[in-house]
């Protein structure tokens, strides 16, 4: 895939990860409500005014999770269609690889949050902790072990992604989301016009 124009780039990641940034607060809150971090708390009460005491009993969690939910696709599409700037790092065949993993992931988001309202809640338990959650930590894993074997200025930036998750996961407490905003922001140190063959710095 080629890539796109730097101007549309960045505001297509601008959007995307504004639109990720409430999903996750969104997800989050709706998911531990009373439990959520304090800020989380605070701005899933804001944005969510009707999810409250009053309404926790009632089919307006599930209706929300799974509403808000869908917009995961989205980010996971964004992903995919940027993955292509991954190529100084990954090189062709891992970037395949990367992408095969990453479709399959999508595909098992897709089902949880769009067709498992009618699969039912064991068929979405099995599919997220033994296919897609193993896929995101996989991905993770395959983009941390190739940041330390390549010696890119680019790449040594990627050394800091599992101090960027566990930050993530501590700030927001929910996955996927603490997974993805990781692998997004991995994404964004590689621009439109990356180049293959980036020098190393060693």
């Amino acid at each position: 895939m080629s890539y796109i124009d730097g101007r549309l780039y960045y505001r297509l990641s601008f959007f995307v990860l504004l639109l990720f940034s409430v999903q996750s607060i969104l997800m989050s809150y709706i998911w531990h409500f009373d439990l959520a971090q304090p800020w989380i708390r605070y701005l899933g009460s804001q944005l969510l005014p009707r999810l409250n005491a009053g309404t926790a009993t009632s089919d307006l969690p599930t209706t929300a999770y799974f509403g808000y939910g869908k917009l995961t696709l989205i980010i996971y599409l964004s992903l995919y269609l940027g993955s292509s700037k991954l190529l100084p790092l990954l090189g062709a065949r891992t970037l395949t690889i990367y992408r095969y993993l990453l479709l399959l992931a999508l595909t098992l988001d897709f089902h949880n949050y769009w067709l498992s309202e009618w699969s039912g809640v064991g068929a979405r338990t099995i599919l997220f902790w033994y296919g897609e959650f193993p896929l995101l930590i996989f991905l993770v894993l395959l983009l941390t072990i190739s940041a330390f074997c390549s010696h890119t200025k680019t790449a040594i930036k990627l050394r800091w992604l599992p101090v960027v998750l566990i930050i993530t996961t501590a700030a927001i407490e929910y996955f996927p989301h603490s997974l993805l905003i990781s692998i997004f922001w991995a994404q964004q140190f590689f621009g439109p016009t990356s180049a293959p063959n980036e020098k190393n710095v060693t």
